[in-house]
């Protein structure tokens, strides 16, 4: 069966060029020809693969949109740990959208009957790659049906598809159903014409084109109960794009003003993610501004890549509140703390 195993890969800097090389030496175990889209593309990667399509176009969502769902990311750090719960606004999902549906076509062009599609950040054992080999097998023996994807109950958006295991569509069937998005119009134009009132982020949209009112021509399986993950060599969600991370951080920098679990402390927290350029040292220094209502705060964090760097303790008390912070010109409001997201636990 003449079968693509797709992968969307965005590479930001070494530790991910390094993560996607050794998840695809992984992936090759499937056996299957490997087709990458990707910004960059290294040497050593390149001589690993079958095929790829280097983007050199980012679509990211630059709209606000109404109706997002919460979602919390973590970071964890030497002493101390950082939660932050904010709108999931997806943002690079627009290029996730538009690269699926060119490798899509890429494959059919290149006459493979079936695609497999898998997360780039995922890195499955020895064990669960059998299993859903097996699983891909129950979709080759049956002509009548044309994907085996898995869903599951969200708390906001209803029934979604999961992506942390391997999704499989015959080719021109996924062509002819998951629309192009050449553009955030075209997006928001397929959201009107479907009448569409939250935010669909990937997950929910897959749901849409190949459940939804497709029911009888394919496999949907419960992704707890079909296909439970056992191997200890499987990782899934390796990587959080920074771009997730509530503004102002960056693809580079993370720069957060952070409430703690002491009261009325507070933390300015800043990381330099990854190099711009690769050839010098990337310092970045990062300026806070934190206007109260009693007095103005300067607080000023200068470091390398891979460094991250934590303000003294900021006392504030209610009394203090409403509050400005600036960073990077950017101002942000809060009236008292319950509106300030990003929390620091010692």
């Amino acid at each position: 069966m003449k079968t693509v195993l797709i992968t969307n890969v965005f590479i930001t800097d070494e530790n991910t060029e390094k993560m996607v090389y050794e998840n695809i030496v992984q992936l090759k175990k499937f056996g299957y020809p490997i087709l990458v889209t990707a910004n960059f593309l290294s040497e050593r990667i390149q001589k690993i693969i079958d095929h790829c399509f280097i983007f050199k176009e980012n679509l990211l969502f630059k709209n606000d949109y109404k109706h997002y769902h919460w979602v919390t990311h973590y970071a964890y750090y030497a002493g101390f740990q950082i939660q932050s719960t904010h709108p999931d606004k997806q943002i690079h999902g627009l290029a996730v959208m538009h690269a699926l549906y060119k490798a899509a076509s890429l494959a059919d062009l290149l006459g493979y009957e079936y695609i497999v599609v898998q997360e780039w950040d995922n890195f499955f054992g020895d064990e669960d790659i059998n299993k859903l080999k097996k699983l891909h097998q129950k979709l080759f023996e049956n002509k009548e049906k044309s994907a085996l994807v898995f869903s599951h109950d969200h708390e906001f958006y209803e029934k979604t598809c999961h992506i942390f295991a391997t999704l499989i569509f015959k080719t021109k069937y996924f062509v002819n159903k998951f629309p192009y998005f050449s553009s955030e119009d075209d997006y928001v134009k397929f959201a009107n014409v479907n009448k569409l009132y939250k935010f669909v982020p990937y997950e929910k949209l897959l749901h849409i084109c190949f459940i939804e009112n497709n029911k009888n021509e394919i496999f949907d399986l419960n992704h707890n109960e079909d296909f439970k993950l056992t191997d200890k060599n499987t990782f899934l969600n390796r990587n959080c794009n920074s771009l997730n991370w509530p503004k102002p951080c960056t693809k580079t920098t993370k720069k957060m003003f952070c409430k703690s679990n002491q009261e009325n402390v507070y933390y300015c927290f800043s990381e330099n993610i990854s190099y711009e350029n690769k050839n010098n040292p990337n310092w970045q220094i990062i300026n806070y501004d934190i206007i109260t209502q009693k007095n103005k705060i300067n607080i000023s964090h200068n470091i390398n890549t891979g460094c991250w760097s934590l303000s003294s303790p900021i006392q504030l008390t209610p009394t203090d509140f409403p509050i400005k912070v600036i960073v990077d010109n950017q101002e942000f409001d809060y009236r008292d703390a319950n509106e300030i997201y990003n929390t620091l636990f010692l």
